[in-house]
């Protein structure tokens, strides 16, 4: 990882999120998701640093995913058929079943495709391209011990493998917080950076939304 990219994981799952879908769902090379991660992100995360300045001073603040899709305006961005479209949210308890299951039935839908969709956790954004009815991509650009200390995509196949893949990393972020404090399901409101909180934004394409819609339709 270069400097100019440090802590930009909200701009860079973003920005894999665009290209996959303008692309129409077709798999990322690992060479464009290298591209992003060191290089295309600087400018942008730069811009946003200046655009939306860190009250605490600090030299490479985390980037709220809400100003990050603000500031590249996603679908107004893009044109015709590959238009992306905001489709959903989801968030609440990472470890319970009722928030959790409520974003997977929604990147499960196998009514739409392409999709994807950012999670964030503990500070930190990962990206999820639903790749196909049945393959899911996880790129997570932060080093880890899994892929040598680069970034790393891991390819799920099936629902039950994403959702074993989503409880992992749940898990593995925790880390060293053996006591997570209580979160209420059925709360309508919660902040998202709670040690157990995860936040989701779903993302598709006018296309997409309109093959559906014609499925649907006969």
């Amino acid at each position: 990882r270069f400097v100019g990219s440090t802590n930009g994981c909200a701009v860079i799952a973003t920005l894999l999120l665009r290209d996959f879908l303008m692309q129409g769902g077709a798999q990322l090379s690992l060479q464009h998701i290298a591209n992003i991660i060191d290089v295309v992100v600087v400018d942008p995360l730069r811009q946003l640093r200046e655009a939306y300045p860190d009250p605490n001073h600090s030299e490479h603040p985390f980037m709220v995913p809400a100003d990050v899709y603000q500031f590249f305006n996603l679908e107004e961005s893009t044109k015709d058929t590959a238009r992306i479209k905001f489709l959903d949210t989801a968030g609440g308890n990472f470890l319970g079943q009722k928030h959790f299951g409520d974003f997977m039935d929604k990147m499960t839908d196998n009514s739409l495709f392409p999709m994807a969709s950012t999670i964030t956790f503990r500070n930190h954004v990962i990206c999820i391209l639903k790749i196909d009815s049945f393959v899911w991509e996880v790129i997570d650009s932060m080093p880890l011990e899994l892929s040598q200390g680069q970034g790393g995509r891991f390819t799920c196949l099936g629902r039950v493998a994403l959702e074993a893949f989503l409880r992992w990393y749940a898990y593995r972020t925790l880390g060293h917080v053996h006591q997570p404090r209580p979160c209420d399901e059925d709360r309508t409101e919660w902040e998202v950076y709670t040690e157990i909180a995860f936040e989701s934004f779903l993302w598709t394409t006018q296309s997409a939304l309109d093959a559906r819609k014609v499925a649907f339709s006969i």
